[in-house]
């Protein structure tokens, strides 16, 4: 949490839900989803004659209930959940992405009350799974995040795929960093136009590692939020240039905006190889000049625009700006890795973005997988506050390690069983689940906090001042915006809680550079004071001078959650 006065310390006085939860985490209450490209479902390869399953597994911390919808198909198909279980919505295989292009094909995927989605699809001993990201929590600039591409069956492709999110239309900028199938030539920029729902995707015979994905304004539409997926329909790694056993890579990308400069990767482990497998590793920035260093040695980009190593250790990864880590288990055999396992890849959260309780599915499809075993990597804080708290299903987690080239921090790789698994823990971590059989794996992150750094909302009371909404009851308090661009007009839109009010000609109260990137502090000068607990939406309209192809107006959401009382004391120092 990061306030946005400057060389102050400030007293936090919250109640521990909205230390846990108000931050962007992968729990809310409105995605969009999509299937890319699989080889078993590929138009060229002729109709599939395995079974094939494509699901959402949705959970909760508390009863809800919600509807799945794909509006391009007319799907409709309403769920409930009990609290801190699963449930399974299966989704027909036509709702799968084929050849590149643009398709009528979102998922939708609305709740009464947040829940966590992971998506998950196999066919024939060929999965892959991964977190969704709530529509709040999406940004406007991507890059994609592949690998390279070597199969041991053909018309296997690397891919990525954009989904419009937002009403009316929407924008997307597609600069590819290799030829596409459809005729999009690298490093080349088109543009493509989207509604709600719709989906473009774009195949490749080689590694889309770094193709750069952007909504941009549009006339007086300013960028729209777009949920950008990437992964390849079968891939090998870890097995040079012969392909090995191959599976599909299959992940929601996290937008630039969420990347941070600090991780910590914990190497998978299986039955064979309790000390540890050969796991590869990419570091992707977005910015040529960023220093980064691998366990405190420097490392080139080159001209690749990313970094790759391999080992079977922890490491400690670090940058001056912010970057994108991956992790990718190899094929089977491969990289001297022994038991079961194939081609898996991750995003990893960095240690700036936290979560302290998940509810999590290690994956049980309803028949057809071969995998049999399920672990979950974590990584906390060498603390005893820390490790002592931390709990998986309500028991401690005695394994605990420290990071050798990070003692600051611990990890452990826990097995676990089939099935639904609920982590906590006093203080944030990150954790990936995981698992492998035959030929076969999937692996994904298990929560991840996605807090926008350069744009936010502040609400300020006698308590704190606090960089998500949030709020005490009968406490008075105010609002401030800020962004990375200086705006032309905000419209604040309170839903009928107070009085929607305009600034024509905003002036910002405080600046400050986060990342070589200047922003502008905008307060709302006005007290407030809400009398009830509860959720209140907000919005956000900021008319953009056009500042990184995202001009016209700017439409922000959030829920303000008002709690009854303080508990808690944080004492934190902002430097500025």
């Amino acid at each position: 949490m990061v306030t946005a006065m400057r060389n102050y310390l400030l007293v936090l006085l919250l109640l521990p839900a909205i230390l846990h939860g108000q931050d962007f985490t992968n729990k809310g209450k409105d995605f969009w989803i999509g299937y890319g490209n699989h080889v078993r479902m590929f138009s060229n390869n002729g109709p599939s004659t395995v079974p094939e399953q494509m699901q959402l597994y949705i959970t909760a911390d508390g009863a809800t209930s919600g509807t799945v919808t794909i509006p391009g198909i007319s799907f409709s198909q309403p769920f409930t959940i009990a609290a801190n279980q699963v449930t399974t919505v299966d989704i027909p295989r036509s709702a799968a992405l084929l050849n590149e292009g643009k398709y009528n094909l979102g998922i939708h995927v609305t709740a009464i009350k947040p829940v966590v989605v992971y998506s998950f699809i196999y066919v024939n001993a060929i999965s892959g799974a991964t977190v969704c990201l709530p529509t709040s929590t999406l940004g406007k600039e991507y890059y994609s995040l592949n690998y390279t591409q070597v199969s041991n069956e053909p018309n296997s492709y690397s891919y990525f795929f954009v989904v419009a999110t937002d009403t009316g239309t929407t924008t997307v900028a597609l600069t590819p960093s290799r030829n596409s199938l459809g005729g999009l030539l690298a490093n080349t920029t088109t543009t493509v136009t989207l509604t709600q729902g719709q989906v473009y995707q774009v195949l490749s015979p080689l590694d889309l590692t770094g193709s750069y994905i952007q909504s941009v304004s549009s006339g007086l539409t300013g960028c729209k939020k777009i949920a950008v997926f990437s992964g390849s329909g079968k891939i090998a790694i870890g097995c040079g240039n012969q392909p090995g056993t191959s599976d599909n890579l299959y992940q929601q990308m996290y937008p630039v905006s969420t990347w941070g400069k600090e991780y910590v990767t914990v190497p998978s482990i299986n039955t064979a190889d309790r000390s540890g497998q050969t796991n590869f590793y990419r570091i992707l920035t977005s910015d040529p000049a960023a220093n980064v260093r691998v366990n405190g040695i420097q490392v080139s980009f080159g001209g690749l625009g990313y970094y790759e190593f391999s080992n079977s250790q922890t490491n400690y990864i670090q940058s001056d700006k912010p970057i994108l880590a991956a992790q990718y288990f190899t094929s089977q055999g491969c990289s001297g890795n022994k038991g079961s396992g194939d081609p898996e890849m991750i995003f990893l959260n960095p240690l700036e973005q936290t979560v302290a309780s998940v509810t999590l599915n290690s994956m049980q499809p309803s028949s057809g997988t071969n995998i049999n075993e399920h672990y979950i990597n974590a990584v906390l804080p060498n603390s005893p506050g820390a490790i002592n708290s931390f709990r998986v299903d309500g028991a401690a987690v005695s394994n605990f390690m420290p990071v050798t080239q990070h003692s600051n921090y611990v990890f452990a790789q826990i097995p676990v069983s089939r099935g639904t698994h609920n982590i906590t823990c006093d203080s944030g971590f990150n954790a990936i689940a995981y698992g492998f059989g035959n030929a076969e794996s999937y692996g994904y992150s298990a929560g991840t906090n996605l807090k926008d750094l350069y744009q936010f909302i502040s609400v300020s009371n006698k308590y704190a001042v606090v960089n998500f909404p949030a709020a005490c009851k009968n406490s008075p308090l105010a609002f401030s915006m800020t962004f990375p661009y200086q705006p032309l007009q905000i419209k604040w839109q309170f839903s009928g809680l107070f009085p929607d009010t305009t600034i024509a000609a905003p002036v910002y109260d405080s600046v400050w550079t986060v990342n070589s990137k200047t922003l502008y502090r905008y307060s709302l000068n006005k007290s407030y004071s809400v009398t009830a607990t509860g959720t209140y939406p907000v919005k956000v309209i900021a008319t953009s001078p056009g500042v990184d192809g995202c001009g016209g107006e700017q439409e922000i959401n959030y829920d303000l959650q008002v709690f009854d009382r303080p508990v808690v004391a944080v004492s934190y120092t902002n430097n500025g």
